[in-house]
C-alpha cells in the first residue's frame, strides 16, 4: 500500500478568511488497521470518507463530522484491510 501526502493549499471561507484545504499530513498502519491524521482549524467540522475503488461512484462516510479542537485530528480505520484498496478523503464544511 502507498500512501500520497500533498502539500496544503487553500480556499477562502464566506467571511474571506483563507482556510487550509484539508489533506492528510501522517497515514500509518497500526497493529488494529490504519491510523490518518490531517491539519484543522479549530472550530471548523471535517468529515473522512472512503471508498473501495476509484470505479466506486460515491463516496462513504467515516463515521460523523466531528469538529476540531485542535490543530489536528487521527482517525483509526479498523476495517481499512477488509477489502483489497481503501481510499481516503476528507471533506471540510465551512
Amino acid at each position: 500500500m502507498s500512501v500520497v501526502l500533498c502539500p496544503v493549499t487553500f480556499c477562502t471561507s464566506s467571511s474571506g478568511t483563507p482556510v487550509p484545504i484539508p489533506a492528510f499530513s501522517a497515514a500509518q498502519r497500526t497493529p488494529s488497521g490504519f491510523q490518518l491524521t490531517w491539519d484543522t482549524v479549530t472550530g471548523l467540522t471535517y468529515q473522512l470518507q472512503y471508498k473501495s475503488s476509484l470505479l466506486q461512484a460515491n463516496w462513504i462516510p467515516f463515521g460523523t463530522p466531528v469538529i476540531a479542537t485542535n490543530g489536528s485530528l487521527t482517525v483509526s480505520d479498523t476495517n481499512a484491510f477488509t477489502s483489497p484498496a481503501r481510499l481516503y478523503r476528507v471533506l471540510l464544511s465551512l
